[in-house]
């Protein structure tokens, strides 16, 4: 499936609006249906007076090494264009060219090693804490060898309401 066959938003045009669950609704819903009714997959609302703290967490380490030299626009936003751990394609013209080097980096998670596979940011953010977006949301993907992606979200900007 081509990315340019579908379209969405996270929030109506113009400046002066912010994330919207009902317009991911409109937009999604209609050729992503999984996206709007299932219950394992950004984007995610975070309700922090459900949350059930964790009484220990698994050791996290991460050493990303890459540069960023391939940025692509995916029309929604914008990401570093890795297709494995290992390889970038970026479009040279009218030709797409691969690009082999070292590994990009790579996390640490309970004992378990993911690597590096791409990076990408979201303005207003996918993900919602207690309904409130934030400006920017990046998320780090890797990838274990199975391969099981992994995506962290860690949000660049308190929601509006914080901030005052």
């Amino acid at each position: 499936m081509s990315p340019n066959k579908h379209s969405w938003r996270y929030a109506r045009p113009g400046p002066n609006h912010v994330a919207d669950e009902w317009v991911q609704r409109e937009t999604w819903g209609a050729s992503f249906p999984t996206c709007i009714n299932g219950i394992e997959q950004s984007p995610i609302n975070i309700v922090t007076g459900e949350a059930i703290p964790m009484k220990s967490l698994p050791e996290i380490s991460t050493d990303i090494d890459a540069a960023p030299h391939y940025v692509s626009n995916t029309g929604s936003g914008f990401q570093l264009f890795e297709t494995t751990p290992t390889e970038s394609m970026i479009a040279n013209g009218t030709f797409i060219d691969t690009i082999e080097g070292s590994s990009k980096g790579e996390s640490w998670v309970g004992g378990q090693k993911f690597l590096f596979y791409q990076m990408h940011w979201h303005t207003p953010s996918e993900n919602t804490i207690d309904g409130r977006s934030f400006p920017l949301e990046a998320h780090f993907v890797h990838q274990l060898d199975d391969p099981m992606l992994v995506g962290t979200p860690p949000w660049l900007a308190p929601p509006s309401s914080r901030r005052e």
